[in-house]
């Protein structure tokens, strides 16, 4: 009958999906089941062979050992979670159960090991201690744990202690006008940026929408100042390698002790809004003009520059009377007219076939996404309606609503004859430049198709002969 239960009990053992291994009072393994095969790769010959502070991780390996010692002293069970090396070198979660064995006198002979792995669930909680720390969008730390860090800082010793808070210029302007993966990418190209400054130990954090801190213990005024230094250098070599969605971050930075965080945190974030105001007060700063620089790093291959098609515009303006008001709104418009095309995918602007309506389409939204950045943007929102319609024909035949006529904005149709114009006149990578007379023979060709023919014959009236001479 003892027989057949130790049958019994051996049968059970070399099915369970568990693993179950026996461990005698000195230390070695005396029994493992068949499922350590399965599960780790061994047999029972293989794994006597390896020690056992290499078949336990070695940032595992104290707790168990601390597991083993206290069943031996308490003489009662005691559970334990570590990673076993697999027989092919990575390492298995498990659940381990130490269960005192006792020969017949009722001393400790040894230990019976049950475990059972836990690998997924591990993962999980990992996912969860990262969904609990981690801003999913960046992978920096988020808000509530850089709040919890702040309170552990408090707490600590009395420390020198940097704070340095950034936020993403227009990352409104993007969402609104291009659209949240647009901004989404934004975030994601300051985190990837901010990384790369510091350590991979350095606390770094999204702390809003698009807002980010940086926690810099033990660090002087020097360093914190150099480090701040070395976030806007890093952006500026982005913008410079990286045309297509350039970056603007306002940086703000203060130094004091952990007894006094919070205000050291209110400094270096006042410090950051007011170098936002002050970059927003200088001439020509604004994201606006940052897109607009980032379309004329992508369009290389023309000859063709902005300040050319201002200067025309502005001759043409002068021959129509317009007022000096006028003429200064039409040079904005010849400056944002393709704001839009920021929102074009590279595969459109530099195709080199006739585009399928699927293409036709994404570059035709140009117009509309123009639209939306310049309602954001403080000092072109007067001309949003004009960077709307400039690709509006005479004969109702261009978009984005199909106006004809008069229904045409007046400034609309005056841009777009110098835009054609200066498109003929400018050597582009697939052609060379038309000649003036080609150009002007062209005008006439499409006036009251394309082009208000009244303006026509005013433009070629003052210029069939030869268009004044530029420096551009």
């Amino acid at each position: 009958e003892e027989v057949s239960e130790y049958k019994h009990f051996r049968l059970i053992l070399e099915n369970m999906i568990d693993l179950v291994s026996e461990i005698d009072h000195e230390g070695r393994v005396k029994y493992i089941s068949p499922s350590y095969k399965k599960l780790l790769g061994y047999d029972l010959e293989s794994l006597q062979k390896i020690p056992p502070n290499e078949f336990i991780h070695p940032d595992d390996f104290e707790r168990a050992e601390a597991c083993a010692q206290r069943v031996i002293k308490t003489q009662k069970p005691a559970r334990v979670e570590v990673r076993c090396k697999h027989a092919d070198g990575h390492y298995i979660w498990v659940e381990a159960i130490d269960f005192p064995l006792f020969d017949s006198h009722g001393k400790m002979r040894g230990m019976l090991v049950s475990s059972r792995d836990i690998t997924e669930r591990k993962k999980m909680e990992e996912r969860l201690r990262q969904l609990s720390q981690y801003d999913a969008l960046t992978g920096l730390y988020n808000r509530t744990f850089f709040e919890e860090k702040m309170q552990r800082l408090r707490e600590g010793a009395n420390v020198p202690v940097g704070v340095i808070i950034c936020d993403v210029d227009g990352l409104k302007l993007i969402n609104d006008g291009i659209g949240h993966a647009a901004g989404d990418q934004m975030l994601k190209n300051a985190a990837f940026i901010l990384s790369r400054c510091f350590t991979q130990n350095t606390f770094i954090a999204r702390t809003g929408g698009d807002e980010f801190a940086i926690l810099l213990p033990h660090s002087s005024a020097e360093k914190v100042k150099a480090a701040a230094a070395r976030i806007e250098k890093a952006v500026k070599d982005f913008n410079n390698t990286t045309p297509k969605l350039p970056l603007s971050i306002s940086v703000g930075y203060a130094v004091g002790t952990t007894g006094e965080l919070d205000d050291v945190f209110k400094e270096a974030d006042n410090r950051m809004y007011q170098k936002k105001l002050q970059r927003s007060s200088e001439p020509g700063f604004s994201i606006a003009h940052f897109l607009m620089e980032a379309l004329q790093m992508r369009n290389k291959g023309s000859d063709g520059s902005v300040e050319r098609l201002e200067w025309l515009i502005t001759e043409f303006g002068k021959v129509l009377n317009l007022s000096e008001q006028k003429i200064e709104d039409l040079r904005l418009l010849a400056r944002f007219h393709d704001i839009g095309m920021v929102g074009v995918p590279d595969r459109v602007i530099f195709c080199d076939h006739k585009y399928n309506e699927e293409e036709r389409q994404a570059m035709q939204r140009h117009s509309e996404i123009g639209h939306r950045l310049a309602l954001s943007t403080h000092g072109i929102s007067h001309i949003a309606d004009w960077i709307l319609k400039h690709h509006e024909w005479y004969n109702g035949q261009g978009y984005p609503y199909g106006l004809s006529g008069e229904e045409i904005p007046y400034e609309c149709r005056i841009f777009a004859i110098v835009d054609a114009y200066d498109a003929m006149t400018s050597r582009r990578s697939y052609r060379p430049a038309k000649s003036h007379q080609v150009a002007i023979e062209e005008l006439q060709h499409n006036a009251g198709t394309q082009f208000d023919p009244q303006l026509v014959k005013l433009f070629v009236e003052a210029f069939a002969h030869q268009w004044p001479e530029t420096n551009f």
